[in-house]
């Protein structure tokens, strides 16, 4: 059964698949005995649209000169035809005999052929559809490398005219094809690669050009000019080779990121064991033509396998990884052959033979690897330094627990991220990142060889584990803000030595030392760029951002950026051998612009992943100590170190009015706008005032005056900064706040030191004011209960972290915010509380005198006029019924817990523990939520025949269908009041696949329907793969969507009138 990865695939199989679902309905209602109701007009109405479908696909066929189409095409229209004349059979057979038992068994044959059929059909002509385009791209792609022979300027010439057309028909097709795909993952990846090679053929040619040029003119700065040209072509074929790719792609995991890792592996083992049958059929068959369904089968096994190896252990990992290596040299070699017409020869048949038993030799070693992962776990740490975190407090709060050493490798992670970050730091800050790293892999090494002695329950293991814990906090806060100190160093100026660079290459020949000079500059070049790029990858994977597509784009980014930074100083060195050269200073011009944009793009992706809030905190630092620096020049009266500093204090206060307008742009909030706007203009003003009378000390040093002004203009500007940072704190509401974290449940010697184990006390800005109000930070406290809201930064790489259990010294909310906890729990009392306790015992005890006697009640009457009224009397006729009981949430009281091997009760648990974080009332979104997982529950009873019927699995995916359209209602609701228009076009973006994957569902369970309780095992167990398949990506599309409405209400319009409370179920605070 295949996915229905086109909207044209979708609307025509969403008809067929309803009249399917009435045809299947029918038939199981006569099943009790009672007579089938005539249907041969509707099965005339199916017959006569299968036919006009038959006649399309001969004609197609017959018209095609694609081999694949014409030899993949018969069957499916054989098989949908059979179905249609099986349908007209039925119908005439139950008009004759109502109660026809051959009669009703024909028609669900017919029903489930026509489905099937169609499908298949679709989807031959689909690949034949995209095997056009790939043609066009391979076309392309094999005609770019004429460029690397091309020596004169009439060889460009014609190679730009064949080019042109080309390029241009391979873009309208992939253009056109991105709109037709349902996955927007897909559709993203196509655009991006095909914008990417669309502006890569300017510089292509440029490149030809200068490579020419140079030739012609004796060959200075030939090797220079071949990089670049070797470069472009490199580049633009690996696009094109990416769009090829995406084109094949049939599937996509929603979710498969934050899978776990036995559950990614599964599903690729069950995708492997549903493909091998197609494989082996084309393999078996020497006139198979190449690039049909038996060939994509093949491939999808090896990528697959592929997956598996990423997440298993050694030595699987390296034998999986090796075998699909060999196999795709093998497939390749198969594929070339059948394509010549030569796959009868001998070395194709024992090629083919070779294949076949590597690739069974494979399935064999994927299932070992996978029952190996079942039983010994993959032990793999979690992507995030967040996650990394919780993994090794919840091993050293129960080390006696077995998580497949995954606390163990999370330990060591960290250590290895914070000796990653401490590499690109210098004085004190690197030298205490590196002790610390060292302290926590101490610890670590100590309490692993006690665990291994059995003695991990010691007072001496306790002690450590109680150390250990406080020194990960430590070193997550350490390693966060090294990473934000190291993102505002190294992107304080992105493109300034690129400006030097231009201007060194762009000397005029009779300055002196030009050579020198440019040297000189490409060396600051260079260094910046890798410590741009090395910062990029850090942010990526130590920093907290949990969106895999920034972490995806932010890594690739950077790597292009790496790359294009040697060229850019190649094509500076021809400019500067050829000043005069105009196709020189083009090349130069064109290279350097498209780095200046890929540099813009890697600091906005840098910046959309650092909190803002945070970024400008860690700036101010920065430039508190440029500050200090400046002061001191000034008493020195060194001038030029004066210039550095004031220079570095303007870069980073630019840096802040930067990404604090950012932040004004992504927002509709008037009143967040202007008063962010406002402050950023003072900013701006006051760094031109401290500029300015920087210029004016260094010019005059021993200037009175002008020290003044700079003394005042600087501390200004220290103050602008504060109010820059007050519109950018977020309050969440009280109900909205997740749990605090707990205390380690750690029992350490009495010995220890307890008060150490507090969490150290930072000041955070606390809000329990209206949003925006200026927080008093002197009076903050990390410990300090709030009243209203806690303060947050809402941002798209902060959304989802998770909180930081067992008391991280970095609190953070559900959504990566910091949250001040409520008091910790003391240990150990400290001395002025206890003299406290001492007093109020004292005040009790008073002298241990016995309190005086009760005061004698027994004079105490009530007169007979001040008696009480008599009790009325209890009321006579029909009783009320009694009070109910306070209604309970059903779907929370009795939702079953799946089991290992009951994948779509997992996917509906986990939408159901997410949506039972809040309270549905007055939130109908979380209804509907929670609504969608206990149908999905009951659909995944159905699959697996526990009391289902066909009817009962028809009418259960409708349900689910008609679900998510209230959930998708709602979603874009709240999107188009939403005044965060990142959170809203996330938001969006998520909802957008429901209704499409819930259509799916409909279609997939129809065809699950026709095939329950029947002999056709293997075409039910593709069906059941597809239909878990779609329903876990319907359910985690669910839950990304609850995730991002609940951030998104954060944002939401004053006077929107929108009523949705986000409360959650069990608060902290009650």
């Amino acid at each position: 059964m295949p996915s229905f990865h086109t909207k044209t695939i979708e609307q025509i199989l969403d008809p067929v698949a309803q009249q399917v679902s009435v045809l299947v309905v029918l038939h199981e209602a006569s099943e009790d005995g009672s007579a089938m109701p005539d249907l041969s007009g509707q099965i005339s109405a199916v017959n006569a649209a299968v036919q006009n479908l038959v006649k399309v696909g001969r004609d197609t066929t017959n018209s095609s000169k694609d081999a694949v189409l014409k030899q993949d095409m018969p069957p499916a229209l054989v098989k949908v035809e059979a179905a249609s004349n099986g349908l007209l059979e039925a119908s005439v057979m139950l008009r004759d005999d109502p109660y026809s038992m051959p009669g009703r068994k024909t028609l669900i044959d017919g029903a489930r052929g026509i489905l099937g059929g169609t499908a298949q059909l679709l989807l031959v002509f689909d690949q034949a559809e995209v095997r056009k385009i790939l043609r066009r791209c391979q076309g392309v792609l094999d005609y770019i490398c004429v460029a690397e022979v091309i020596e004169v300027m009439g060889d460009l010439v014609t190679f730009v005219k064949n080019l042109t057309p080309g390029m241009t028909g391979m873009a309208n097709m992939v253009s056109a094809r991105a709109k037709e795909l349902t996955f927007q993952v897909h559709r993203e990846l196509l655009e991006k690669h095909l914008d990417s090679v669309k502006n890569t053929v300017p510089l292509l040619v440029s490149a030809i050009k200068i490579t020419v040029t140079t030739i012609s003119q004796g060959g200075q700065g030939l090797a220079e000019a071949k990089e670049n040209r070797n470069y472009v072509i490199r580049k633009m074929s690996y696009d094109i080779r990416e769009i090829m790719r995406v084109l094949q792609l049939t599937t996509y995991d929603e979710d498969d990121w934050a899978m776990d890792d036995l559950t990614v592996l599964k599903k690729a083992q069950d995708n492997i064991t549903n493909q091998m049958a197609r494989a082996t059929e084309w393999l078996t068959d020497p006139n198979a033509a190449p690039g049909g369904i038996g060939e994509s089968a093949l491939r999808q096994i090896l990528a697959d396998a592929k997956k598996v190896a990423d997440r298993v252990n050694e030595p699987y990992a390296g034998r999986i990884k090796q075998a699909v290596e060999d196999l795709t040299e093998l497939t390749d070699k198969l594929a070339d052959l059948r394509a010549n017409g030569q796959g009868n020869t001998p070395e194709a048949l024992q090629l083919s033979h070779a294949i076949n038993a590597k690739l069974n030799a494979l399935q064999k070693l994927v299932d070992d690897a996978v029952q190996d992962a079942v039983k010994n776990g993959t032990g793999k740490p979690a992507n995030t330094l967040t996650g990394k975190m919780d993994q090794a407090q919840a091993w050293l709060a129960n080390p006696s627990v077995n998580d497949k050493g995954v606390g163990r490798k999370a330990i060591e992670g960290l250590v290895a991220e914070g000796r990653r970050v401490a590499q690109n730091l210098s004085g004190p800050e690197k030298r205490e990142l590196e002790q610390l790293c060292n302290d926590v892999d101490s610890l670590y090494k100590q309490l692993d060889a006690l665990i291994r002695k059995g003695q991990g329950n010691s007072p001496e293991a306790q002690a450590i584990r109680q150390q250990l814990a406080m020194k990960l906090q430590q070193l997550q806060q350490k390693i966060e803000k090294a990473l934000a100190n190291q993102v505002v160093d190294s992107f304080m100026d992105p493109t300034g030595p690129l400006a030097q660079l231009d201007r060194a290459a762009k000397a005029p020949a009779d300055v002196p030392n030009r050579q020198q000079t440019y040297e000189s500059k490409a060396h600051i070049f260079l260094k910046h760029s890798k410590q741009m790029t090395d910062t990029a990858h850090a942010v990526a994977e130590a920093g907290s951002c949990p969106d895999k597509k920034i972490v995806g784009e932010l890594n690739a980014t950077a790597n292009e950026v790496a790359e294009m930074t040697p060229q850019v100083v190649n094509a500076g060195k021809i400019l500067l051998m050829l000043p005069e050269n105009a196709a020189a200073a083009e090349n130069f011009d064109i290279l350097s612009g498209q780095y200046r944009s890929k540099v813009e793009i890697l600091t906005g992706l840098v910046d959309e992943a650092t909190d803002p809030l945070e970024f400008i905190k860690a700036s101010e630092e920065s430039i508190k100590k440029d500050s200090e620096g400046v002061a001191n020049a000034i008493r020195q009266k060194n001038p030029q170190n004066i210039i550095v500093g004031g220079g570095n204090i303007a870069r980073k206060a630019n840096r802040i009015v930067t990404v604090a307008n950012k932040e004004a742009d992504n927002s509709e909030d008037p009143e967040f706008v202007n008063n962010v706007q406002d402050a950023t203009r003072q900013l701006g003003k006051s760094t031109t005032d401290t500029v300015v009378a920087a210029k004016a000390i260094s010019m005059n040093p021993a200037d009175g005056t002008a020290q003044n002004n700079w003394f005042k203009s600087n501390g200004q500007l220290l103050k602008d900064i504060e109010r820059v940072k007050r519109p950018l704190i977020v309050i969440i509401p009280r109900e909205q706040q997740a749990p605090p974290p707990v205390d380690m449940p750690i029992a350490p010697p009495k010995q220890a030191n307890y008060e150490q184990a507090a969490p150290p006390s930072r000041n955070l800005y606390t809000a329990s004011t209206p949003q925006y109000q200026a927080p008093d930070a002197a009076s903050a406290s990390p410990y300090a209960p709030q009243s209203e809201g806690a303060v947050a930064s809402t941002r798209k790489g902060d959304l989802f972290s998770q909180p930081q259990y067992a008391g991280s010294a970095r609190q953070l909310t559900e959504y990566g915010a910091p949250v001040p906890p409520p008091p910790p729990i003391q240990r150990q009392a400290a001395p002025k509380l206890q003299e406290d306790v001492g007093k109020v015992r004292s005040a009790i005890e008073v002298n241990n005198q016995p309190l005086p006697p009760p005061p004698d009640l027994s004079a105490m009457t009530i007169s007979q006029e001040e008696s009480a009224p008599p009790r009325p009397p209890l009321p006579t006729g029909q009783m009320p019924p009694p009070r109910p009981p306070p209604p309970e949430e059903e779907e929370e009281i009795h939702f079953p817990k799946p089991q290992t091997d009951e994948p779509i009760m997992k996917a509906a648990y986990d939408l159901h523990v997410e949506a039972q974080k809040w309270s549905s009332k007055g939130n109908d979104l979380i209804a509907a939520a929670k609504k969608m997982a206990l149908l999905m529950a009951e659909m995944s009873r159905q699959v697996r025949g526990e009391g289902g019927s066909k009817k009962g699995l028809i009418d259960c995916a409708k349900a689910i269908a008609k679900a998510s359209e209230e959930v998708t209602r709602l979603a874009r609701e709240l999107a188009r009041q939403c005044t965060d228009k990142r959170i809203r076009m996330n938001l969006m973006q998520v909802c957008e696949r429901i209704p499409t994957t819930a259509t799916q569902l409909k279609i997939i369970s129809t065809v699950k329907a026709t095939l329950l309780g029947e002999p056709d095992a293997d075409d039910e167990e593709e069906a059941t793969e597809v239909l878990i398949l779609n329903a876990q990506n319907l359910m985690g599309a669910v839950k990304e969507t609850v995730r991002q409405a609940e951030a998104a209400s954060i944002k939401i319009r004053t006077d929107a009138g929108v009523k949705m409370r986000w409360v959650r179920k069990n608060p902290w605070y009650s």
